[in-house]
C-alpha cells in the first residue's frame, strides 16, 4: 500500500522555491523568486458576492454574531455600500469600543465615504489600538490620508511633494532617498507599499493620483532593490493610475525596459523534408502518467481485498 501511495505521490507536480535571473540597475544578473507571491503586487480575487451571502446566512441563524456582522460590513465595502458598512460599524463600536478592528474598518469607510479627517482619526485610532496590525503598516495609511487633505488645500501638492515625503531622485535611474540609507528601512517601507497597495487597488480603481504616487515609489523600489523588471512592471501600474511625475515615469518605464532579459538566439530552421523531432519534454513525460494509472490501479486491488 505504502508503495502505491509513493508512487502516486511521484506524479505529483513539486512545489519549489524556484528563483528566475532579471537584470538590476548595473545590468548584473540577479535571481529572483518566481513563486506564486513573489512579484510587487498581489493578484487576488475574491467573490465579494457569495462571501455576503455567506455572511448573511450565518446571521439568520444568530443575528448576534459579532464576527459575522463585522466581515458583512467588509464584504459591503468593497461592493461599493461603504455607508452601510460604516453604519454597522459604528453600531459594533458602540456596542463593544476599544475593539482594534472595529477602529480600522471604521476609518476605511470614512475614507471611502470622502470623510477623510474622520478617517484619519479612526486610523491613529487604530494603531493606538494595535500597533502592530496590518503586519505594522498603517503608518502608511496616515501618509495617504495625510495626502489627501493636502490635496485637498492644494490640487498640485503631489507635483512638489510625494505620499511618502522622501525623493528618489529626478533622473532616469532612481535613487535611494536618505531615509532609507539601511536595508531594514528599505525592507519596512516596501512591505508597507505593496501591503497598503494590496488593500487599497481593490478599492480605488483609476485613475487616481494617491494610489498612482504609491505605485511609482515602489516602481523605484522594486528596480532598486530586486529587478529592473520588476520595477518595469509595477511602473506600467503607476502610468495607469496616472501619476502626476507622467514625464518621469514614462521615461523610468522605459529605462527599466531596456534591461529586459537579451532574446534568445534564434534556433536553426530545420531543413526541408526533416522529420520534425518531439521537444524533450514529451519524450520523458509518459512515465509520470503511466505511474499514475498503476499506482491507482493497485490502490483500487489493494481496497477490494481489504474490503473481503
Amino acid at each position: 500500500m505504502r508503495i502505491c501511495l509513493l508512487l502516486l505521490l511521484l506524479t505529483l507536480p513539486v512545489l519549489a522555491c524556484l528563483n528566475e535571473t532579471e537584470k538590476d540597475l548595473n545590468g548584473n544578473d540577479v535571481p529572483v523568486e518566481a513563486g506564486p507571491g513573489s512579484y510587487e503586487l498581489p493578484s487576488f480575487y475574491r467573490d465579494w458576492k457569495e462571501e455576503l451571502a455567506g455572511h448573511e446566512h450565518k446571521l439568520k441563524a444568530n443575528p448576534h454574531d459579532r464576527g459575522a456582522r463585522n466581515d458583512r460590513g467588509v464584504c459591503l465595502a468593497h461592493l461599493g455600500r461603504s455607508r452601510e458598512a460604516l453604519a454597522l460599524f459604528q453600531q459594533l463600536e458602540r456596542e463593544a469600543p476599544g475593539v482594534y478592528g472595529t477602529a480600522a474598518n471604521m476609518g476605511t469607510c470614512y475614507e471611502l465615504c470622502g470623510r477623510d479627517e474622520d478617517a484619519l482619526y479612526w486610523i491613529r485610532e487604530s494603531i493606538h489600538r494595535n500597533p502592530d496590525a496590518h503586519q505594522g503598516t498603517e503608518w502608511l495609511h496616515v501618509k495617504i490620508l495625510e495626502a489627501k487633505l493636502a490635496l485637498a488645500q492644494d490640487p498640485n501638492w503631489l507635483q512638489s511633494h510625494s505620499v511618502l515625503g522622501m525623493d528618489f531622485g529626478s533622473k532616469v535611474r532612481p535613487h535611494y532617498p536618505r531615509e532609507l540609507s539601511t536595508q531594514v528601512a528599505r525592507d519596512r517601507v516596501r512591505k508597507a507599499l505593496r501591503y497598503q497597495l494590496g488593500e487599497r487597488m481593490p478599492l480605488v480603481p483609476p485613475p487616481d493620483p494617491v494610489v498612482a504616487d504609491l505605485l511609482f515609489d515602489l516602481a523605484n523600489l522594486a528596480a532598486l532593490m530586486q529587478s529592473a523588471h520588476r520595477g518595469e512592471e509595477v511602473m506600467q501600474e503607476a502610468l495607469r493610475y496616472g501619476p502626476p511625475l507622467k514625464s518621469l515615469a514614462k521615461k523610468r518605464l522605459a529605462y527599466f525596459g531596456s534591461f529586459d532579459k537579451k532574446e534568445e538566439p534564434a534556433k536553426p530552421k530545420p531543413k526541408s523534408g526533416a522529420k520534425k523531432s518531439p521537444p524533450a519534454a514529451a519524450k520523458q513525460s509518459w512515465w509520470r502518467p503511466a505511474l499514475a494509472v498503476l499506482a491507482i490501479l493497485s490502490l483500487l486491488l489493494g481496497i477490494g481485498r481489504l474490503r473481503r
